[in-house]
């Protein structure tokens, strides 16, 4: 890495740092409850079986169909399980801080929002559940970066 790209971005990595250890700390300290076990249940079926079961379920079927590929590499213990949350949540981190440094168009703002993201007592509970909740937020920021820097490339005002 050159020199300008961690002198501009090592608040950013710290913050990543700092919300990453935060949503590992005490990971599988608790048993799964029930929506959790339900979530295992589902994503150890086999494949075709897992389909027909997306197919009949309310729930997006993306997590699912994550979570057994978490399953078949790491295991089905609990921090496994509960670890595709932490890496969403801790995405979300960093897309906070893209989607607040496009909106404000400064690095203190979208660095506040960010530590926000990294503390935030909700964010770290979502992230210590195998369920799709982490996931979700994490999707929703990235379409919304999405969107941003598209109106950004195409000239068009997003403001209206």
């Amino acid at each position: 890495m050159n020199s300008d790209f961690l002198s501009r971005y090592w608040p950013v990595m710290l913050l990543l740092l700092l919300g990453a250890g935060l949503r590992m700390y005490g990971l599988s300290a608790e048993s799964l409850w029930l929506d959790e076990a339900l979530s295992w249940n589902q994503a150890r079926l086999p494949l075709p079986a897992l389909l027909n079961s997306i197919a009949a379920d309310v729930h997006p079927p993306l997590y699912a169909l994550l979570l057994h590929i978490f399953i078949a590499l790491l295991g089905d213990s609990e921090a496994a399980l509960r670890l595709l949350s932490v890496i969403c949540s801790s995405i979300s981190i960093w897309l906070t801080w893209a989607v607040c440094r496009h909106l404000s168009g400064g690095e203190r703002a979208a660095w506040i929002a960010a530590l926000l993201c990294a503390i935030s007592v909700f964010a770290i509970q979502y992230a210590q559940e195998a369920r799709m909740y982490a996931l979700l937020g994490c999707l929703a920021l990235a379409s919304m970066l999405t969107f941003m820097c598209l109106c950004y490339a195409t000239n068009i005002s997003c403001s209206n």
